[in-house]
């Protein structure tokens, strides 16, 4: 009999951290960052000390208690004795939002990695763009040495890899992104990287893509000894639906459904509920073409269904699409991992001369032409800026009179991102730009955004098509919601195992 512990997403939105276990083998799906407890203890100005490790993760409920981290993340002074070390033969990755791989990087590096090609790519490119940060750093890593006990520092210059499981096709362009780490971030990598039928996994493990507002997204079903299905993130209402009808199909075989629930409980909802892409597009162009001055797009680039939306808008309103430095490199790591290359058709705000630049940002002045905040205040009608609420720092030096701010990202659902949705009023406001898609600025407010994870009604769709024997709820606040329409719903606790 196989045993599923819910260690993250049990009765909350994301941190999903699920180990299955069949005797004396065992697997994780996803090991995500819980940004609701984070944000209990934490925010802009106040994190984690990184010298001490995993202490801070462990003491305040961010890690589960198991004794499968990583050494040099363990300070002398913080015992693991009566936690488990539960067997990790892999760990799967569903899709490379921080919600379900944020913390991958805090366990044992020689637990191999198990996810698409594009959930990888986009892992490393985010990792080398972004900040040194505990956990995000699962591609690669630097080696900590202690300082004292209680302490650690970065050691060992050279990077240690993982061992990387691609779960579809690899091509040459993706194995260069994998292999290379930019300037003053280490050497070499040491992993190595091969295919799913390869390894040597003691479980079957079909790995099938799902619609979800990222690319790459995988639904796994486990077979062998087990009989599981595990949704990840997961719609119906995308451009790549027929994925999501795949996976169910293929789930009916399986007798145990690990589900996700994102939006019973949201507060948007029924807005967003028969919002289509399509939908989003023709609501986002009427928009657009009735402005003169400057746009301002609001969503994130690894949504590269909105991305072509806008670069789609862009091209028939005669203006060019600009995306920041780091959306680029995320867009050059998507092409190598065989999406669509847009960035030739796209441009980047700033420059490529500050000799400080980092080395990810060097590359890709070969593949877009930049453009400056100066052009942009000449000719703000040319544009469209693809511009979040921490890229308006640049407004000042635009300075636009009037404008179009189009929120198409999600309403906030937390304390923090009501305040980040304050702040961007104050912006918006002091440069006298109109919003549309931003909930308590305008009427009809809806349209703009198509969430990333199923309705009510395909969820109930999805359960009675799969038809399993076993429901577990998790990435949710309303688990009961599945167990006031099924019988065979075990509504997990966090930490406490489930016999399928």
């Amino acid at each position: 009999m196989a045993q599923v512990t819910i260690f993250g997403g049990a009765g909350s939105i994301g941190g999903n951290k699920i180990h299955i276990r069949e005797g004396s083998y065992g697997l994780l799906l996803d090991f995500g960052i819980d940004f609701s407890i984070y944000s209990r203890f934490y925010g802009d100005f106040l994190t984690p000390r990184s010298g001490r490790g995993i202490y801070d993760y462990l003491h305040l409920g961010l890690l589960p208690p198991i004794a499968n981290y990583r050494q040099d993340l363990t300070p002398a002074d913080l015992t693991l004795n009566g936690m488990p070390e539960i067997p990790i033969d892999a760990l799967l990755l569903s899709h490379a939002h921080m919600d379900h791989v944020g913390l991958a990087g805090m366990l044992d590096t020689a637990i191999p990695l198990v996810a698409s090609g594009t959930t990888l790519g986009l892992i490393k490119a985010m990792q080398d763009s972004g900040p040194a940060r505990m956990g995000s750093d699962c591609i690669y890593t630097k080696e900590r040495i202690p300082h004292d006990e209680r302490t650690l520092i970065s050691g060992r210059k050279e990077a240690i890899g993982r061992d990387l499981i691609v779960t579809d096709a690899m091509t040459d362009s993706f194995s260069s992104l994998i292999s290379t780490i930019p300037q003053g971030k280490g050497a070499t990598i040491t992993a190595s990287v091969s295919a799913l039928d390869e390894s040597k996994i003691p479980f079957s493990i079909d790995a099938c893509p799902v619609d979800h507002s990222i690319p790459g997204a995988t639904g796994f079903l486990l077979g062998g000894d087990l009989s599981i299905a595990y949704t990840g993130d997961i719609r119906t209402h995308g451009r790549e639906n027929t994925g999501t009808s795949r996976f169910v199909d293929a789930a009916r075989a399986m007798g145990t459904l690990i589900i996700e629930g994102t939006r019973l409980s949201r507060e948007e909802e029924p807005s967003y509920s028969e919002v289509s892409e399509e939908e989003v597009a023709w609501n986002c162009r009427a928009v657009v073409a009735e402005e003169n001055g400057l746009v301002i797009a609001d969503f994130s680039p690894r949504n590269i269904e909105r991305l072509a939306i806008f670069q789609e808008i862009a091209e028939r309103c005669g203006r060019q699409l600009v995306v920041t430095a780091k959306d680029a490199y995320l867009l050059q790591a998507m092409a190598a991992c065989g999406h669509l290359n847009l960035l030739p058709s796209l441009m980047m705000h700033g420059g490529f001369s500050d000799p400080r630049m980092a080395g990810w940002k060097k590359g890709l002045s070969e593949h877009i032409s930049p453009v400056s905040s100066e052009e942009v205040k000449r000719d703000p009608g040319g544009y469209i800026l693809c511009f979040s609420l921490y890229d308006l720092v640049a407004l000042p030096d635009i300075d636009p009179e009037g404008g179009t701010y189009i929120y198409s990202t999600c309403e906030a659902f937390n304390e923090e991102m009501a305040l980040d949705a304050a702040r961007l009023h104050q912006w918006l406001d002091r440069f006298g730009i109109r919003c549309h898609g931003l909930p308590g600025r305008s009427p009809g407010s809806s349209g703009f955004h198509a969430s990333g994870h199923a309705s009510p009604g395909d969820l109930e769709a999805i359960v009675d098509r799969i038809d399993p024997d076993l429901i577990i709820p998790v990435h949710t606040t309303a688990p009961e919601w599945f167990s006031k329409r099924w019988e065979q719903v075990v509504i997990p606790e966090t930490g406490e195992a489930i016999i399928c």
